[in-house]
């Protein structure tokens, strides 16, 4: 366990299909059958059992529960539910990684993204701020 904006949260360690699968739970509204994360999984083909086992890795770590059932015809399948949440995961990474090189390739990565506009910027420099503010506090005390 870690220690992120007060909370503890669980430290996890994904494979690229797990967060392949992850990141489909995490677009989701809601829980989520087998059949609809193969569905909802663009660019990739998942087999069925390849999947189960995968679905079975996240719930050992912790990342996803089962939520329980449904009918879909004669088959019964369960659903998933995430218990890890995009912004936990990415800011469990982000603890490990030395400050100057995060924000290096965060800004990067933002300047690549198409949605990327002087409304982000600002809200990204409201953010160091209250940082700056923190770090000055912590000094002062």
């Amino acid at each position: 366990m870690i220690h992120i904006r007060g909370k503890e949260v669980m430290e996890v360690d994904l494979s690229k299909n797990e967060l392949q699968i992850m990141t489909v739970f995490w677009s989701a509204d809601g829980p989520l059958t087998g059949a609809e994360i193969i569905k909802a999984s663009e660019g990739k083909e998942w087999k069925e059992r390849s999947l189960h086992s995968i679905l079975n890795n996240l719930v050992e770590k912790g990342a996803i529960e089962i939520n329980g059932s449904i009918r879909d015809g004669k088959v019964l399948s369960r659903t998933f539910v995430p218990k890890l949440s995009f912004v936990d995961y990415y800011e469990q990474i982000f603890v490990k990684c030395a400050p100057v090189e995060l924000f290096q390739a965060m800004s990067a990565a933002m300047r690549k993204r198409p949605a990327f506009d002087s409304e982000t910027a600002d809200k990204i420099s409201e953010i160091l701020q209250e940082l700056q503010e923190g770090l000055r506090e912590k000094v002062d005390k």
